[in-house]
């Protein structure tokens, strides 16, 4: 059944090389019940040897098992972290933008507050601008009120003193034409006194 060359079970081996061939448990029993005490001594001794090879083999499969469940374990609480982390993360960045909404309406209300008071300093200043031309128009009105009055005056004194020319001149003439009928009566007045007497 077994042979290496004619055997059932190379002859099987041949057409599917997969096959693993084994002694019959019965055969192997018979085995060894032939051998003596010595060599059953020896075979406890591997008997032994491998009962502890198996245990050790046992005792790595459940180091293995424990391993694979503390591998699990830490698995499992690495991802509890990664969960309060991002939980941790996201209630962060909620902060964050609570933050960020507070601080804008903060901006906001300052910027409308600054932007009141730029409006009012504006009108302020546009007030001011106002009152300052006013003023300005003011004084320039006045300026030209003074100015119109002196040339006004200076007019007033220009014409005074052609007045007084003229015046002045008429009174000249006058004594002149007076002074000419004077001359003239007295010329004439000695001609016709002349005549007369003649």
């Amino acid at each position: 059944m077994v042979g290496s060359i004619k055997g059932f079970a190379s002859l099987v081996q041949k057409e599917n090389p997969k096959v693993i061939r084994t002694h019959c448990s019965l055969h192997r029993e018979g085995l060894v019940s032939k051998v003596s005490q010595e060599d059953l001594k020896v075979l406890q001794q591997v008997s032994e040897i491998v009962n502890y090879i198996e245990k050790e083999r046992k005792t790595e499969k459940k180091g293995e098992k424990v391993r694979k469940r503390k591998k699990k374990m830490k698995k499992e609480q690495k991802k509890k972290e990664r969960e309060r982390n991002r939980n941790k993360q996201k209630e962060m960045n909620k902060n964050r933008k609570r933050k960020k909404k507070r601080q804008k309406a903060r901006k906001k209300g300052k910027e409308k507050e600054r932007k009141k008071g730029e409006k009012e300093r504006k009108i302020e200043r546009a007030k001011e601008r106002k009152r300052e031309k006013n003023r300005r128009e003011k004084v320039r009105v006045q300026v030209e009120v003074r100015k119109r009055e002196e040339v006004r005056k200076r007019e007033v004194g220009r014409r005074e003193k052609v007045r007084k020319k003229v015046r002045r001149r008429e009174k000249r003439e006058k004594k002149r034409e007076t002074e000419r009928k004077e001359k003239r009566k007295k010329k004439y007045g000695e001609r016709i006194g002349e005549k007369k007497e003649k």
